[in-house]
Protein backbone atom coordinates (compact mmCIF):
# COMPACT_ATOMS: atom_id res chain seq x y z
CA UNK A 1 0.00 0.00 0.00
CA UNK A 2 1.56 3.45 -0.74
CA UNK A 3 0.73 6.41 1.12
CA UNK A 4 1.30 9.94 0.23
CA UNK A 5 2.23 11.67 4.06
CA UNK A 6 1.84 15.74 4.12
CA UNK A 7 1.98 16.06 7.99
CA UNK A 8 -1.44 14.63 8.43
CA UNK A 9 0.04 10.76 9.35
CA UNK A 10 3.14 9.49 11.01
CA UNK A 11 4.49 6.01 11.35
CA UNK A 12 5.73 5.23 14.80
CA UNK A 13 8.05 2.45 15.45
CA UNK A 14 8.24 1.34 19.11
CA UNK A 15 9.14 -1.90 21.25
CA UNK A 16 9.74 -2.33 25.06
CA UNK A 17 12.35 -4.64 26.64
CA UNK A 18 10.28 -7.49 26.70
CA UNK A 19 7.75 -6.37 23.82
CA UNK A 20 9.08 -6.80 20.06
CA UNK A 21 9.13 -3.77 17.67
CA UNK A 22 5.83 -2.75 15.75
CA UNK A 23 5.31 0.02 13.55
CA UNK A 24 1.95 1.31 13.36
CA UNK A 25 0.37 4.49 11.14
CA UNK A 26 -0.90 7.16 13.47
CA UNK A 27 -2.56 10.56 12.51
CA UNK A 28 -1.32 14.01 13.98
CA UNK A 29 -3.76 13.56 17.10
CA UNK A 30 -1.73 10.26 17.83
CA UNK A 31 -4.38 7.85 16.82
CA UNK A 32 -3.20 4.43 15.39
CA UNK A 33 -4.99 4.75 11.68
CA UNK A 34 -3.22 0.81 11.16
CA UNK A 35 -0.96 -1.40 11.97
CA UNK A 36 2.39 -1.49 9.30
CA UNK A 37 4.24 -4.08 10.92
CA UNK A 38 5.03 -6.71 14.11
CA UNK A 39 8.53 -8.82 14.04
CA UNK A 40 7.75 -12.15 14.08
CA UNK A 41 9.92 -13.86 17.27
CA UNK A 42 8.27 -17.57 17.10
CA UNK A 43 11.92 -18.71 16.21
CA UNK A 44 13.63 -16.76 18.76
CA UNK A 45 11.08 -17.79 21.54
CA UNK A 46 11.18 -21.62 19.87
CA UNK A 47 15.07 -21.57 21.02
CA UNK A 48 14.33 -21.42 24.74
CA UNK A 49 14.81 -17.60 24.82
CA UNK A 50 12.85 -15.42 27.73
CA UNK A 51 12.76 -11.75 27.79
CA UNK A 52 13.82 -9.51 30.93
CA UNK A 53 11.74 -8.90 33.48
CA UNK A 54 11.21 -4.89 33.82
CA UNK A 55 10.65 -3.99 37.94
CA UNK A 56 10.32 -0.73 39.68
CA UNK A 57 11.58 -0.59 43.60
CA UNK A 58 12.23 2.33 45.81
CA UNK A 59 15.48 3.91 46.52
CA UNK A 60 16.99 3.50 49.79
CA UNK A 61 15.11 7.27 50.49
CA UNK A 62 11.94 5.39 50.14
CA UNK A 63 10.48 7.78 47.88
CA UNK A 64 12.30 7.76 44.43
CA UNK A 65 12.01 5.59 41.80
CA UNK A 66 14.18 3.19 40.44
CA UNK A 67 13.58 0.74 37.39
CA UNK A 68 15.58 -2.47 36.02
CA UNK A 69 15.79 -5.30 34.12
CA UNK A 70 15.62 -8.70 36.46
CA UNK A 71 17.26 -12.19 34.44
CA UNK A 72 16.10 -15.57 35.86
CA UNK A 73 17.37 -19.06 35.01
CA UNK A 74 15.22 -21.23 33.24
CA UNK A 75 14.75 -23.33 36.25
CA UNK A 76 14.05 -20.64 38.34
CA UNK A 77 12.17 -21.78 41.47
CA UNK A 78 10.23 -19.26 43.84
CA UNK A 79 10.82 -21.14 47.03
CA UNK A 80 14.71 -21.41 46.60
CA UNK A 81 17.14 -18.31 47.34
CA UNK A 82 19.54 -17.12 44.63
CA UNK A 83 22.50 -15.36 44.67
CA UNK A 84 22.19 -11.40 42.85
CA UNK A 85 24.74 -10.49 40.61
CA UNK A 86 24.42 -6.59 40.01
CA UNK A 87 25.42 -5.63 36.66
CA UNK A 88 26.58 -2.14 37.08
CA UNK A 89 27.31 0.01 33.98
CA UNK A 90 28.85 3.04 35.61
CA UNK A 91 28.44 5.55 33.01
CA UNK A 92 29.17 8.81 32.91
CA UNK A 93 26.56 8.88 29.92
CA UNK A 94 23.56 6.43 30.98
CA UNK A 95 22.94 4.18 33.46
CA UNK A 96 22.85 -0.12 33.83
CA UNK A 97 20.27 -0.79 31.39
CA UNK A 98 20.97 1.23 28.42
CA UNK A 99 18.19 1.01 26.02
CA UNK A 100 14.95 -0.28 26.64
CA UNK A 101 14.36 -1.50 22.86
CA UNK A 102 13.29 -4.40 22.56
CA UNK A 103 17.25 -6.40 22.43
CA UNK A 104 17.37 -10.45 21.77
CA UNK A 105 20.30 -10.57 23.67
CA UNK A 106 21.82 -7.95 26.48
CA UNK A 107 25.46 -9.05 26.64
CA UNK A 108 25.93 -12.58 28.64
CA UNK A 109 23.43 -11.53 31.64
CA UNK A 110 20.92 -14.86 30.21
CA UNK A 111 24.13 -17.10 29.88
CA UNK A 112 25.33 -16.18 33.56
CA UNK A 113 21.52 -16.23 35.18
CA UNK A 114 21.50 -19.69 33.86
CA UNK A 115 24.65 -20.64 35.96
CA UNK A 116 21.99 -20.30 38.96
CA UNK A 117 22.08 -16.52 39.70
CA UNK A 118 19.32 -13.87 39.45
CA UNK A 119 21.36 -11.02 37.26
CA UNK A 120 19.55 -7.31 38.28
CA UNK A 121 20.82 -4.63 36.02
CA UNK A 122 19.37 -1.13 37.36
CA UNK A 123 19.24 2.46 37.23
CA UNK A 124 20.02 2.90 40.55
CA UNK A 125 21.15 5.95 42.69
CA UNK A 126 24.72 5.65 41.18
CA UNK A 127 23.25 6.95 37.62
CA UNK A 128 23.83 10.34 36.26
CA UNK A 129 22.51 13.17 38.49
CA UNK A 130 21.64 10.87 40.83
CA UNK A 131 24.24 9.54 43.64
CA UNK A 132 25.74 4.38 45.04
CA UNK A 133 27.69 2.37 47.61
CA UNK A 134 28.56 -1.34 47.33
CA UNK A 135 29.97 -3.81 49.57
CA UNK A 136 31.97 -7.46 48.81
CA UNK A 137 34.24 -9.10 46.61
CA UNK A 138 35.60 -6.62 43.85
CA UNK A 139 36.92 -7.53 40.27
CA UNK A 140 38.80 -5.04 38.53
CA UNK A 141 39.74 -5.86 35.01
CA UNK A 142 41.05 -2.98 32.48
CA UNK A 143 42.68 -3.25 29.45
CA UNK A 144 46.63 -2.14 29.92
CA UNK A 145 46.32 -0.68 26.29
CA UNK A 146 42.61 0.83 26.65
CA UNK A 147 42.50 4.06 23.93
CA UNK A 148 38.89 5.18 25.21
CA UNK A 149 39.30 4.97 29.30
CA UNK A 150 42.68 5.13 30.38
CA UNK A 151 44.13 2.35 32.91
CA UNK A 152 44.96 5.66 35.15
CA UNK A 153 41.21 5.55 36.34
CA UNK A 154 41.33 2.18 37.49
CA UNK A 155 44.64 2.80 38.97
CA UNK A 156 43.57 5.45 40.85
CA UNK A 157 40.37 3.56 42.43
CA UNK A 158 43.63 0.98 43.25
CA UNK A 159 45.00 3.74 44.98
CA UNK A 160 42.03 4.62 47.28
CA UNK A 161 41.25 1.17 47.86
CA UNK A 162 44.71 0.55 49.25
CA UNK A 163 44.50 3.73 51.40
CA UNK A 164 41.31 2.53 52.87
CA UNK A 165 43.10 -1.07 53.49
CA UNK A 166 40.49 -2.90 51.58
CA UNK A 167 41.11 -5.82 49.62
CA UNK A 168 40.48 -6.84 45.62
CA UNK A 169 41.30 -8.81 42.83
CA UNK A 170 42.74 -6.96 39.92
CA UNK A 171 43.42 -8.10 36.24
CA UNK A 172 45.92 -5.66 33.83
CA UNK A 173 45.54 -7.71 30.38
CA UNK A 174 47.75 -6.24 26.90
CA UNK A 175 43.84 -5.85 26.07
CA UNK A 176 42.39 -2.52 24.63
CA UNK A 177 38.96 -1.51 25.35
CA UNK A 178 36.19 -3.84 24.90
CA UNK A 179 37.75 -6.79 26.31
CA UNK A 180 35.26 -8.20 28.32
CA UNK A 181 33.37 -10.22 26.12
CA UNK A 182 36.59 -11.89 24.80
CA UNK A 183 35.94 -15.35 26.26
CA UNK A 184 38.86 -15.59 28.84
CA UNK A 185 37.88 -12.56 30.34
CA UNK A 186 33.70 -14.10 30.47
CA UNK A 187 35.17 -17.16 32.41
CA UNK A 188 36.99 -15.57 34.72
CA UNK A 189 33.94 -12.94 35.47
CA UNK A 190 31.94 -16.07 35.66
CA UNK A 191 34.24 -17.77 37.90
CA UNK A 192 34.46 -15.08 40.43
CA UNK A 193 30.77 -15.20 40.73
CA UNK A 194 30.14 -18.71 41.15
CA UNK A 195 33.41 -19.15 43.94
CA UNK A 196 32.33 -15.55 46.02
CA UNK A 197 28.34 -15.98 45.74
CA UNK A 198 28.03 -19.53 45.48
CA UNK A 199 30.64 -21.23 47.71
CA UNK A 200 30.65 -23.64 45.09
CA UNK A 201 34.68 -23.89 42.77
CA UNK A 202 34.07 -24.13 38.76
CA UNK A 203 35.96 -26.52 36.69
CA UNK A 204 39.36 -25.27 35.98
CA UNK A 205 40.70 -23.66 32.85
CA UNK A 206 36.69 -24.30 31.40
CA UNK A 207 36.70 -23.42 27.35
CA UNK A 208 34.34 -21.39 26.09
CA UNK A 209 33.38 -21.21 21.98
CA UNK A 210 30.81 -19.03 20.23
CA UNK A 211 28.30 -21.26 19.04
CA UNK A 212 29.17 -23.27 15.74
CA UNK A 213 27.34 -21.49 12.96
CA UNK A 214 24.31 -23.38 11.64
CA UNK A 215 24.57 -24.12 7.67
CA UNK A 216 22.47 -22.59 4.84
CA UNK A 217 19.91 -24.41 2.85
CA UNK A 218 20.99 -25.08 -0.35
CA UNK A 219 18.99 -22.87 -3.24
Amino acid sequence: MSLALDGRYFVDSYSKPDVPPVAVLRDAAGRVILTVQTADISRLLATGWRPPLPFTVKARDGRTDLYGLLFRPASFDSTRRYPIVNNIYPGPQTGSVGSRSFSAARGDNQALAELGFVVVQLDAMGTPMRSGNLRGKLLLAHGTADDNVPPYNTLLLVDALIRANKDFDLLLPNRRHGFGSEPYMVRRRWDYFVRNLMGAEPPAGYELHPPAARGRPGR
